[in-house]
């Protein structure tokens, strides 16, 4: 290459070398991505109990197996919610993640234990 007024000297390609910063932010993506992940596996699951713990409806304290459906339910939602409150409220207590990010999680669980308490008590 040859270099004077006018020229500017390139890398060969296409000229344009990607900014520190632009590669930085889709490796950060990734990361955030990658550990929220987790959380969904939990998260899905749980909302799922809640789902199947408040349609499903026993005919009578004889129907055992709809009972016991409503209480594997509930037990999965509580599982899988404090499974997934657990880590979201030690990065809340320790700040770096804001006091909004368990409420779903929390709101899972509360729903589970309610409905699990409920079964327990009508249908004992």
């Amino acid at each position: 290459m040859t270099s004077g007024p006018g020229t500017h000297d390139h890398p060969p390609g296409n000229g344009r070398e990607p900014s520190p910063d632009a590669s930085g932010r889709g490796v950060e993506t990734l990361v955030r991505v990658l550990r929220a992940l987790p959380l969904l596996a939990l998260h899905v699951p749980a909302a799922a109990g809640v789902f199947y713990a408040y349609t499903l409806t026993p005919q009578g304290r004889w129907d055992e197996s709809t009972l016991t459906g409503i209480e594997t339910a509930c037990f999965v939602t509580v599982v899988c919610a404090a499974a997934a409150l657990v880590p979201l409220l030690v990065r809340a207590l320790r700040g770096s993640l804001t006091w909004w990010w368990p409420a779903p999680a929390a709101a899972l669980l509360l729903a589970g234990v309610a409905r699990w308490v409920f079964v327990a008590t009508a249908y004992p």
